[in-house]
């Protein structure tokens, strides 16, 4: 999950029985039910079946409102717009991503390939 406070949206990334891979936008409210806003779908986590699956990193940058979304089976990165609500690019990003931290303060995303050993730094220049 990720919340991104200048929309006041949660974010949940989950799989089907499928194993199709989908992010939520959620409207959190304070006396009332919480309203679905939109379902996005992403590349592939894995197969929820396998308990070696890690599934998926999900981070948002709070200064650019974009949300990123590690696909890690697919070894992509899904950028998604939260102002707009819809994927903008999917981006290969290597090997088993998983981890997924955002640096507000340069725009530069962090992407962790757990089977690599390695770190993978995005720009996030994507705009909607």
């Amino acid at each position: 999950m990720a919340y991104n406070a200048a929309l006041n949206r949660l974010y949940v990334v989950y799989a089907d029985s499928g194993n199709n891979w989908f992010v939520d936008i959620w409207k959190p409210e304070l006396n009332a039910l919480w309203g679905r806003e939109a379902t996005l779908r992403v590349g592939s986590g894995g197969n929820v079946a396998d308990i070696a699956v890690g599934g998926t990193g999900l981070a948002v940058n709070p200064t650019t409102g974009n949300l990123f979304n590690a696909n890690t089976a697919d070894g992509t990165l899904s950028v998604i717009s939260g102002s707009q609500q819809r994927v903008l690019t999917t981006i290969a990003i290597g090997t088993d991503p998983f981890p997924v931290a955002v640096n507000p303060l340069t725009n530069v995303v962090f992407v962790g390939l757990r089977s690599a050993n390695a770190l993978v730094k995005v720009n996030d220049t994507f705009r909607p």
